[in-house]
């Protein structure tokens, strides 16, 4: 991936917070610390990352500051939306209940 066009962000966003607000409130799973990985270690595959903890509560804190519009948005934004996307990910659609892909041995019975 070399280049981003933001207007097709912009639009991909919209479509995200549009079908989310659909949905209504979330009721999201009760956790809080989660692991993470800093660039630029999260994208040099030669070496295995040293994960850090991260805090939801923390993170969502921070972007009601947007939401209370007390500061401006700040790329470090970025960084507090993705774990907290990922969290409502994981509870409307827990990873437990993702079907796995069939194995060989399945697809011959």
């Amino acid at each position: 991936m070399s280049k981003l066009e933001s207007e097709k962000l912009a639009k991909i966003l919209q479509l995200i917070a549009s079908r989310l607000s659909e949905l209504g409130d979330i009721e999201l799973l009760d956790v809080d610390m989660y692991w993470t990985i800093s660039p630029p270690e999260a994208y040099d595959m030669s070496q295995i990352p040293k994960p850090e903890v991260g805090s939801l509560s923390e993170d969502l804190e921070g972007l009601l500051e947007l939401y209370d519009e007390s500061r401006p948005f700040k790329i470090s934004d970025l960084d507090k939306l993705a774990p907290l996307l990922n969290l409502i990910s994981e509870t409307l659609v827990p990873t437990s209940q993702i079907p796995s892909p069939p194995r060989d041995d399945d697809c011959h019975q």
